[in-house]
C-alpha cells in the first residue's frame, strides 16, 4: 500500500485481504476496536486454546443479532483452521498500521 502511495503510476489497483488495516486503537485519529492488552489476550488464547478462542470469537465477529446457526458455522470454520493460519492472522492484524500514511 505504501509503495502504491509513493508510486501510483506503477499500480492499477490494490487488493486488500484483511478485514481491517489494523485492529489496534491509535487514538485520537484511528479506532481499530481493540486495546493492545485485549489483542495480546486474544492471541494468547488463540495459541493456548484454539477451540476456546473460536468459541469466544465467533459470536463477537458474527454479531449477537445473527442466527445461531450462522455463528456455529463460523465457529466450526475457525476450529478447522490449522496452526499456520493462526500465525498468518496474527501477522495480518499486527500492530503496524499503514492507515496513518493514507488520507482517510
Amino acid at each position: 500500500m505504501l509503495a502504491a502511495l509513493q508510486q501510483p503510476d506503477r499500480f492499477e489497483q490494490i487488493v486488500a485481504l484483511s478485514a481491517s488495516p489494523c485492529f489496534l486503537n491509535h487514538p485520537p485519529d484511528y479506532w481499530g476496536g481493540f486495546e493492545r492488552a485485549d489483542l495480546d489476550g486474544l492471541f494468547q488464547l488463540m495459541q493456548s486454546n484454539h477451540f476456546g478462542w473460536a468459541q469466544f470469537l465467533a459470536p463477537k465477529a458474527i454479531g449477537d443479532e445473527s442466527p445461531l446457526a450462522l455463528t456455529q458455522q463460523f465457529e466450526e470454520g475457525l476450529c478447522s483452521l490449522g496452526p499456520a493460519w493462526r500465525s498468518t492472522l496474527r501477522a495480518s492484524s499486527s500492530w503496524w498500521m499503514c492507515a496513518r500514511h493514507c488520507s482517510v
